[in-house]
């Protein structure tokens, strides 16, 4: 568990409602690591961490904001939606597992898996009535790491 950053207001929210919103988000928040000076690797690990979160929020619920925070040391991101909730967080986190409905099926199934291995901290809260908030953090010197997937290919 982590502390999100106490701002008064996020450094950026973008609106996602369409998959152009979600290529908006990827490319706001590689562009926000880029200026504060993460190196090149962090800023696509991020950007994709975004990308992976706005991707859930247009294809599981009806609607949602991806918000950014940034400070010396790390920046963030909180995925909100209004959608059903995760009924099953332990299993959307297994790759190769999509909870979505039929139509999204097709998905490979590694996003909240992806989300958790690229990012230094995860939290996830859902609920069937209100939706899900995904925060996330990514700090700007982290330690090296291995990352495995068993994602089907």
């Amino acid at each position: 568990m982590f502390s999100p950053l106490t701002h008064p207001r996020p450094a950026a929210t973008i609106e996602i409602s369409t998959a152009a919103d979600v290529l908006i988000a990827q490319r706001r928040a590689r562009v926000l690591a880029e200026q504060l000076g993460f190196a090149r690797r962090a800023q696509w690990e991020f950007a994709t961490a975004v990308s992976e979160a706005a991707t859930n929020i247009l294809c599981h619920a009806s609607g949602g904001a991806i918000e950014f925070d940034a400070d010396d040391e790390r920046v963030e991101f909180t995925a909100i939606d209004t959608g059903a909730g995760i009924a099953d967080l332990d299993r959307a986190l297994v790759d190769g597992v999509s909870l979505g409905s039929a139509l999204e099926r097709g998905s490979l199934g590694c996003g909240m898996g992806a989300i958790a291995r690229l990012m230094d901290g995860v939290t996830v809260e859902t609920s069937a009535c209100r939706g899900t908030i995904v925060r996330a953090y990514k700090r700007r010197h982290a330690t090296a790491r291995t990352f495995r997937s068993s994602c089907p290919r």
